[in-house]
């Protein structure tokens, strides 16, 4: 099988592997995505947040209160919350400063959520129009159930990368 003369969806799930494939949910998000999912309050500070962040190696936290998802903060937002080097605060105004700015004040608001029903390929599509890492998923109740992020598209694509190579030669 020569994954270059073939469209995308069938090298990702080629008909010769479908027998290899545990179920239909390896082709939803549902399948691949991380749970249960580290997530936040919106009152957290950002060191606390950026803390958590270090701790589990991972790079993008859902923020969840009483209603729900509200909003996801990155590794990224929560560099760009540190004062710039060009006013240099001194130290005791920098600590102030960090210990009172939580992520509310630098998270994504209403962020692209998707289903665990969602097709890999709509999921990854709007990953890649939108130019972002990782989507909160959310049950039929809109609750916070996993998220999934390039690193988890990554795994699957590697996944089916190697069953491919380990498939038998079609003939065609």
């Amino acid at each position: 099988m020569n994954p270059s003369s073939l469209d995308i969806g069938q090298w990702l799930f080629p008909p010769a592997l479908e027998g290899r494939t545990p179920d239909a949910a390896s082709r939803t998000v549902g399948g691949w995505m991380t749970a249960p999912v580290h997530s936040i309050p919106p009152h957290t500070p950002v060191p606390d947040a950026y803390n958590l962040l270090m701790r589990h190696g991972i790079r993008r936290l859902p923020v969840v209160d009483e209603s729900g998802l509200i909003g996801i903060v990155t590794l990224g937002d929560l560099r760009e919350a540190r004062p710039s080097s060009v006013v240099v605060p001194s130290l005791y105004e920098l600590s102030y400063l960090l210990a009172r700015a939580t992520v509310a004040q630098v998270m994504t608001h209403h962020p692209y959520t998707v289903t665990g029903q969602t097709p890999l390929r709509d999921a990854a599509d709007l990953m890649r129009i939108h130019k972002i890492g990782g989507l909160p998923v959310l049950d039929d109740a809109h609750r916070l159930i996993g998220i999934l992020t390039e690193s988890d598209l990554f795994r699957m694509f590697m996944a089916r990368w190697d069953a491919s190579l380990a498939a038998p030669p079609t003939a065609g």
